[in-house]
């Protein structure tokens, strides 16, 4: 059985096509013949023995242990956080924790072990699409938002630091964070620094900051 023969076939056949189109427009072959050899290659269906694309690799996801209790039940996080997680502006409700939503067990441990006052060190090892994200962005931004509340104003100054190994992951969580802080205004705000930051900037470049 291949992946033609599947109910994903018609996805398989777009991805093989559109890896067609990219490779044919990176190489950019000039010869009409060889670009027809190239297409013709590249266009064999998936699971193919001879197929530029691998046969696919199937992994079921089954569903995390939720705590008993909904996000808004649980009095760990401020108001405003709690708004912020819920309500993200127009445009970014995909990235919406709702308040009505049951956490999973894990991320209320790790929430309760990083928000208690004796904080500990946690570590979290769960499989893909866990929420692993959230049980360690929700507890630092609460903070950033207790002291905000307190200070009554905006925080100045760097409050915490955010070391990813990848920039993939780094654009992935830059958009969360986004939509999460879109409603805190200029209380909290954050910044990307990756190999793409130019080292210096001019004064130009400042005065528009």
């Amino acid at each position: 059985m291949t992946a033609e023969t599947l109910s994903f076939g018609p996805f398989s056949r777009r991805l093989r096509e559109r890896v067609e189109r990219a490779v044919l427009g990176q190489l950019g072959p000039a010869n009409d013949q060889l670009r027809a050899l190239l297409a013709h290659d590249l266009s064999r269906p998936i699971g193919h023995p001879e197929s530029f694309l691998a046969d696919p690799l199937l992994e079921g996801l089954f569903e995390w242990e939720a705590h008993p209790h909904t996000l808004a039940e649980v009095p760990l996080l401020h108001p405003d956080t709690l708004r912020a997680l819920s309500q993200p502006a127009a445009g970014q409700e995909e990235h919406a924790f709702r308040a009505e939503w049951h956490p999973h067990l894990h991320q209320m441990k790790a929430w309760q072990a990083l928000m208690a006052e004796d904080r500990r060190s946690v570590m979290v090892t769960t499989g893909t699409a866990s929420g692993k994200t959230e049980c360690f962005l929700v507890p630092i931004l609460d903070d950033l938002v207790r002291e905000s509340a307190q200070a009554g104003g905006d925080l100045v100054g760097v409050r915490a630091l955010f070391l990813y190994p990848l920039n993939a992951l780094i654009a992935s969580q830059q958009t969360r964070m986004g939509a999460w802080t879109s409603r805190l205004g200029s209380r909290v705000q954050f910044c990307l620094y990756n190999g793409n930051t130019p080292q210096e900037v001019s004064r130009n470049h400042l005065d528009r900051m």
